[in-house]
């Protein structure tokens, strides 16, 4: 815990200005990038060419995610041992999974499924992971190995009962356990397996759009279950459902 908590401190004051007191008052210092570096982002794939018209093209492809037993459960921090139930639901310590409950077997395995369209000569990755949340870093490296950069859209089911392990945030960590890399380099591999399959599979397809403003009018979906919440948006909101399919031409 204090481990975690020195990391988010030192985050804190990576950035900003030099700390100042006026009459024994701290003062606020002024917000300044000085003591921040960065990485140049890559421009993006195809950037300043010109857009040809052309038809539709798509192709998919899905894997089972495949990391090792005892990865750490993430998106749950009730598995942490300084919050929660660590080593008291199951005994057992892997050395993988550090401070959190290790997945000791599999119910349903999580999976990889990727969305590649294609038209006059651009391509466009979706890749969709049943993951409790995504990792920035993830993004930028699964578009270098495809070199796709800024044409890969990398989304999670943000289920609760998936591995963890694969995020460098220290601010995550904390509910998805200690960034390990055997985990993300297995993530990676997979996941640019999974879009090369994709791309492969391309073939000339149909793309619609369809938007229902209000498909749950009795709320046996889309019902507020947390109770009373005050000041919260309207729940109803989420009865609008937008469907967007994709048709292969045979």
């Amino acid at each position: 815990m204090w481990r975690f908590l020195a990391l988010i401190l030192l985050a804190s004051t990576a950035c900003g200005g030099d700390d100042d007191a006026v009459g024994g008052v701290d003062a606020s210092p002024p917000v300044t990038l000085d003591h921040c570096d960065y990485q140049a982002v890559p421009p993006t794939t195809g950037a300043g060419g010109e857009v040809a018209a052309s038809g539709l093209e798509a192709g998919v492809a899905e894997m089972v995610i495949d990391v090792p037993v005892g990865t750490t459960l993430g998106a749950y921090t009730a598995r942490a041992g300084f919050l929660g139930s660590a080593g008291t639901v199951d005994r057992r310590q892997p050395a993988i999974s550090g401070g959190f409950n290790a997945s000791i077997g599999v119910e349903l395995a999580p999976r990889i499924k990727v969305l590649a369209l294609a038209a006059g000569g651009e391509t466009v990755v979706i890749v969709k992971l049943d993951l409790g949340l995504v990792y920035e870093g993830m993004l930028f490296d699964i578009e270098e190995r495809l070199d796709l950069h800024g044409k890969v859209l990398l989304a999670a089911s943000h289920s609760h009962s998936a591995w963890g392990q694969q995020t460098g945030s220290h601010v995550f960590k904390v509910g998805l356990g200690e960034f390990r890399d055997l985990v993300y380099q297995r993530y990676l591999d997979q996941i640019e397996t999974a879009a090369r399959a994709a791309q492969s599979a391309l073939r000339p397809a149909r793309i619609g759009v369809f938007h229902s403003a209000d498909f749950d009018p009795d709320d046996q979906v889309t019902r507020d279950r947390r109770g009373d919440n005050p000041g919260r948006p309207d729940h109803r909101r989420r009865r609008r459902r937008p469907v967007v399919r994709s048709d292969f031409d045979v």
